[in-house]
């Protein structure tokens, strides 16, 4: 009885330890918000987001926003450390 309790006490920890780490797909701690970099893709170029997610493009870390505006799709790339937008 003494191990089965034990067990479920380790298992209990490691799920509890797995809750608190940072997920994979998370923003960087430093640099600007995914919902910043909506926000300046939205005001400079217009239109309502679509998609936004979290890549990564020639080393760097990027947001990808998908814009729709009057019909058109635009597919905008952020640097995630600057808030520098690289699509022209």
């Amino acid at each position: 009885m003494r191990f089965k309790q034990l067990f479920f006490s380790l298992i209990a920890s490691s799920l509890l330890l797995l809750s608190v780490s940072t997920p994979l797909n998370a923003e960087p701690s430093e640099g600007v918000s995914l919902k910043d970099a909506t926000s300046k893709a939205e005001a400079e170029f217009g239109g309502e987001v679509l998609k936004a997610e979290t890549g990564e493009e020639e080393g760097r870390p990027v947001y990808k926003i998908r814009l729709v505006n009057e019909g058109r799709v635009k597919d905008i790339l952020i640097d995630s450390q600057t808030g520098e937008i690289i699509t022209p």
